[in-house]
């Protein structure tokens, strides 16, 4: 494959400046329109395509968002995605993805490389949830200094004000909670992976309706700093080697991709769900059904719509949160 025509290269066989061909792309009207047909006549044949982020760094106006997420494996963010780019599509807008890895170091330098590509905003699920102080904020302090709208979802950062999106998670916890002990559950462990602020509230809203009937038990336990199949798996393999698991009657997975992971390593182990402990998720994936997962519902394609179209509509500290309901399958049973 041979290199990428340049703007160079079109400016010398049109025989014109590369400023003019610049000029001609965005649309400027000191050269002529013959000059411009002849420049896009020769940028066809080149196979030429302007740099759009290099026009609008000229321009100083755009229409690309910025959306930052931590991985893509998780099929969380698709439905998610979904949301973002109808919303963002019917608004004659473009998105760009761009990962960090569960990396803050990443995250700081994406947010910081988007910055100087001059876009319109950014819709970011930010690993910097539970700061103890601002400073380790500066990409987020950035944005709020240049006035580049930007839209937190999934998970607020506890310092500042921010515009947020996301699921009453402390109410779905609440619902999960009261849920099992209706059940007669009596001990429980929540099996998580990241530590952010997205699982605190889960956790503390099952605390607040489980541990209401005081001879009840909740262990939080965690192995692996992920959110994803990984962290069930291996969390159950550790779980297994930590405790007497007929001690317990649930396993509570802070999302349906770590539930997933947990099944299947009961499965291997011979422990049947429900027969021999219950399994209960959050976020009530596409694939959950396949296990007959009992899990906390919301709509993530409506909270994708809504960060978009909070961020083509900024306002300071606007918060917003979507209403979580429980869809009971066969995972889990009473006592």
């Amino acid at each position: 494959m041979g290199s990428r025509a340049t703007i160079k290269d079109v400016a010398v066989k049109a025989g014109v400046s590369p400023a003019a061909v610049s000029k001609a792309f965005k649309g400027d009207n000191d050269i002529s329109q013959e000059t411009k047909d002849k420049i896009f006549k020769i940028a066809k044949e080149l196979n030429y395509i302007p740099n759009e982020f290099a026009v609008n760094l000229v321009k100083k106006v755009n229409n690309f968002i910025g959306i930052v997420l931590p991985v893509f494996k998780d099929t969380l963010f698709s439905d998610i995605l979904d949301g973002i780019y109808k919303y963002l599509e019917k608004n004659n807008y473009s998105a760009f993805i761009y990962l960090t890895w569960g990396n803050k170091e990443k995250e700081i330098e994406v947010i910081d490389y988007l910055i100087r590509k001059n876009v319109a905003g950014v819709i970011l699920f930010s690993l910097f949830s539970k700061i103890k102080s601002i400073e380790e904020i500066p990409h987020i302090l950035e944005l709020k200094n240049r006035k580049i709208p930007y839209v937190l979802i999934d998970r607020n950062i506890i310092l500042g004000n921010h515009n947020f999106i996301g699921v009453n998670n402390f109410k779905g916890g609440k619902i999960i909670g009261e849920y099992l002990r209706n059940l007669n559950h009596k001990n429980i462990i929540f099996l998580y992976g990241e530590d952010c602020t997205t699982v605190d509230e889960r956790f503390e809203g099952i605390k607040s309706e489980f541990l209401k009937n005081k001879h009840n038990n909740i262990i939080k336990w965690s192995e692996i700093k992920n959110i994803a199949y990984e962290t069930g798996y291996k969390g159950v393999e550790s779980i297994l080697r930590n405790f007497k698991l007929n001690e317990s009657t649930t396993i509570v997975c802070a999302s349906d991709s770590i539930a997933m992971g947990a099944y299947k390593k009961l499965e291997e182990v011979k422990i049947k769900v429900p027969e021999d402990i219950s399994l209960i998720g959050f976020d009530n994936l596409f694939y959950s059904q396949l296990i007959n997962l009992t899990t906390i519902s919301y709509n993530r394609e409506e909270l994708g719509k809504k960060s978009a179209y909070m961020l083509l509509n900024n306002k300071n500290n606007w918060i917003e949160y979507l209403e979580p309901s429980l869809v009971i399958r066969k995972s889990v049973k009473r006592m």
